[in-house]
């Protein structure tokens, strides 16, 4: 008996141990296989780099001066990984729900950004990946997701300080994902994405709730007019929906990797399943109507628009490129000995909605797919997202911290 209890207590101290390692203290920075120091110089870096590089260099058509530089730094890690969820931010505090969390729970966490201090509130009415929604300035709207079937709620605070979710009328099609959320004036804004059917369907309706009639049902909303189908970025600036980029899935080529099946043979894939798009669109809520706005200057998809002084949006996108950083990627994805943490394209553009133009702000710290973008102040939050790497199921509990700043006078960009 004393055998078995000495051997149970070392298998508790062992799991116990794992899961410290797993979940990092609330205040901790560190990860066994990113180095964040060593990270923070890297991107310094590379960022004043970029500063020699005039932008049109590479692109036609584009400014080579933006009017904002971002320095960074960490804040404490999540309380476990997070990719795919959605945010909002209500005052110095941000809340992140939805999404895939490393336990897989329904969890929604509230981000003190004073006391940099994590605290866990209501649940999310549903577990599901890639999370759709948006926020206002009193409550954050989830809507649908890939196994949501036709949720929708919102979350807001009560009179006593707690958080509760509540119904809104169903979504028109279950299970239906990858798609815009945006809240503008008095509409919930829903367009493009697929639905999880077999075979999905990529071209679904736009739909449009009203906020300000508790009986509203989604009604029909002028359809989308570019290509893309799924992770379109967005922002709203001045009552106005700002889109861009996405892709488009091609069921061919989809057919095709299966059929050749190189991935499961040699762990590599014989060609992109999807195409990526550089359109652009401006939605006026009040005539129900799309405009072309100028295109991206390269295709940019999966993350988020950041609104800035009621006329910049930074467009925190990724597109084909991928990263590397100081760490690790698990064992499978390179030689031991040619360890890098990896990650997709890091680049962050501003679009000037007066100019009607792009510049480059810089590169970010870390190159994640990630829908948990949030600005506070002058400082932008990034939570988790998804890299390249392979641990935690490609999940990511890193919190990038970027304080903005203005870019002041330029008398043009440094020469080399």
């Amino acid at each position: 008996m004393r055998t078995k209890l000495v051997l149970a207590l070392l298998l508790a101290m062992s799991l116990s141990f794992k899961l410290s390692r797993a979940l990092p203290a609330s205040g901790s920075t560190s990860t066994e296989w990113r180095n964040d120091e060593a990270n923070l110089e890297v991107v310094r870096e590379f960022n004043r780099a970029l500063e020699y590089i005039p932008f049109s260099s590479e692109y036609e058509g584009v400014l080579d001066q933006c009017p904002f530089r971002i320095d960074w730094s960490l804040g404490p890690n999540l309380p476990m990984p997070w990719k795919g969820g959605i945010s909002g931010v209500f005052g110095s505090e941000i809340i992140l729900t939805g999404g895939g969390w490393g336990d897989g729970g329904p969890h929604t966490f509230l981000y003190d950004t004073k006391a940099a201090e994590y605290r866990d509130i209501a649940k999310s009415p549903v577990v599901t990946g890639f999370t759709q929604g948006a926020a206002d300035d009193r409550h954050v709207y989830l809507v649908g997701g890939k196994s949501a079937g036709q949720t929708a709620a919102k979350l807001g605070r009560e009179q006593d300080g707690t958080w509760r979710w509540s119904s809104l009328a169903a979504v028109p099609e279950a299970n239906r994902w990858t798609s815009v959320v945006n809240v503008a004036g008095r509409w919930l804004l829903l367009y493009r994405g697929r639905d999880m059917s077999k075979p999905a369907r990529v071209d679904l309706p736009a739909w449009r709730l009203r906020l300000d009639k508790p009986d509203a049902r989604w009604e029909p909303m002028a359809p989308y007019p570019g290509q893309a189908s799924s992770v379109i970025i967005s922002a709203v600036v001045r009552g106005k929906v700002y889109a861009f980029g996405g892709w488009r899935e091609v069921d061919a080529l989809e057919e095709m990797s299966e059929s050749v099946n190189l991935w499961k043979k040699y762990r590599i894939w014989p060609f992109s399943r999807i195409i990526e798009h550089r359109d652009a669109y401006r939605y006026d809520p009040e005539k129900n109507e799309w405009k072309a706005i100028r295109r991206l200057p390269f295709p940019m998809f999966g993350s988020k628009g950041i609104a800035l002084n009621d006329r910049y949006i930074l467009l925190m996108g990724i597109g084909s490129k991928r990263t590397t950083r100081v760490g690790k990627s698990i064992p499978e994805r390179k030689p031991l000995l040619d360890q890098y943490w990896t990650g997709f394209d890091d680049t962050i553009l501003c679009y000037d909605i007066e100019q009607d133009n792009y510049s480059r702000v810089g590169l970010m710290l870390y190159g994640v797919s990630s829908w948990n973008w949030a600005l506070v102040g002058n400082r932008l939050y990034c939570f988790g997202g998804e890299p390249k790497h392979g641990f935690n199921s490609n999940r990511e509990n890193v919190v990038q911290i970027g304080t903005i700043r203005e870019a002041g006078p330029q008398k043009g960009v440094k020469k080399l």
